[in-house]
């Protein structure tokens, strides 16, 4: 019976061709696990987790979506959302820390910033964290600091990706996903036939660095119901102050410090990643190229509405090896029911 279940499964399980998702800090965690999810069809329920802090790998060698956004936008929600508190003294939702603390609450970020100059009251670890930092000092100051902590920690590989033309890599924008999750579903499932060579089925992975909080949050926070609409804000548990004039001067200032500091490579570094900006689509001047969706992906769309409609209202053909299964673990329990009275009797 045993030796059945496992040729079995072998059987129905090939070796399994990969499909990575990665993104980090500030660029779309949840919302890439939620978006993961559209992938179960062919993952056989798989799919990975996330948490803050996940690095973009410099280079890969499986196919591998990668969920960016533009980097001056994610300065300036990562700057508003550690200031407030999250991740230090407060959890991802802003309510207590967990039992065994939180992930930034205790880190040395300053060994992170060294051209962004740090004033003395503030460096770790007198201010012990840097929400404690951002909290304590002025806009300009502190936005210099978080520019280079997250430069360093989260955009550097990111863009070293982005310019190996050779890698296997599809790159996706915060706001296509958000806006128009049909049409990248019908990009993603393109680009991965590209290398697709074997009919085997594909287990999608996120980095396991990543691997604990996000399930819980998810449960939390439902992020395909509260961010998943045309032309909506994201709200989920990632999310920060909306306030456009707000989110406008924070840009401004970033983008004056990046060219004070960093000869303006971030915002190079940024339209690299061809997203577009808070900014651009409040005033509709840049579009996403997603906006005008092409033919190919109106036809995606069209078959993948299809796929679903068929596997959600058509009685799926029975399996020859779970049905092979399902009849060794019936005989066995005969066999148990048969044989428990005679050693009774005996």
């Amino acid at each position: 019976a045993l030796l059945v279940w496992i040729v079995g499964t072998t059987l129905h399980h090939p070796v399994d061709a990969e499909l990575r998702f990665e993104t980090t800090h500030k660029m779309g965690v949840l919302l890439t696990v939620q978006f993961m999810k559209r992938f179960r069809d062919i993952t056989n329920g798989t799919t990975g987790k996330g948490e803050p802090g996940v690095i973009i790998p410099p280079n890969v060698t499986v196919p591998s979506v990668i969920v960016v956004r533009d980097l001056l936008d994610a300065t300036v929600s990562g700057y508003l959302y550690h200031k407030s508190g999250r991740e230090c003294w407060l959890n991802v939702y802003g309510g207590p820390p967990r039992r065994r603390g939180e992930h930034m609450a205790n880190h040395n970020w300053t060994k992170h910033v060294s051209t962004v100059p740090i004033p003395q009251d503030i460096r770790f670890p007198q201010k012990k964290n840097i929400c404690k930092a951002l909290e304590h000092t002025t806009e300009t100051v502190g936005m210099g600091i978080y520019l280079e902590f997250a430069r360093n920690n989260y955009y550097r590989t990111a863009v070293q990706l982005k310019h190996r033309t050779h890698d296997p890599t599809l790159f996706v924008c915060f706001e296509e996903l958000m806006n128009w999750p049909d049409v990248m579903e019908a990009r993603v499932r393109s680009f991965y036939n590209e290398f697709q060579t074997h009919n085997t089925t594909i287990i999608t992975t996120f980095d396991e660095r990543v691997h604990r909080q996000v399930g819980r949050r998810l449960q939390h926070d439902d992020v395909q119901s509260s961010s998943w609409h045309n032309n909506s804000q994201y709200s989920g548990g990632h999310a920060t102050n909306h306030d456009p004039e707000l989110r406008t001067r924070l840009r401004q200032i970033a983008m004056e410090l990046d060219c004070i500091y960093f000869g303006c490579e971030t915002k190079a570094w940024s339209d690299s990643l061809n997203c577009t900006s808070e900014v651009d689509r409040r005033n509709n001047t840049k579009l996403p190229n997603t906006a005008h969706a092409t033919k190919e992906d109106e036809e995606g769309v069209k078959m993948i509405e299809a796929a679903h409609f068929k596997a959600n209202d058509t009685p799926g053909k029975p399996n020859l090896i779970h049905l092979m299964q399902w009849v060794v673990i019936m005989g066995i329990f005969w066999l148990r029911k048969r044989i428990r009275p005679r050693s009774r009797q005996n």
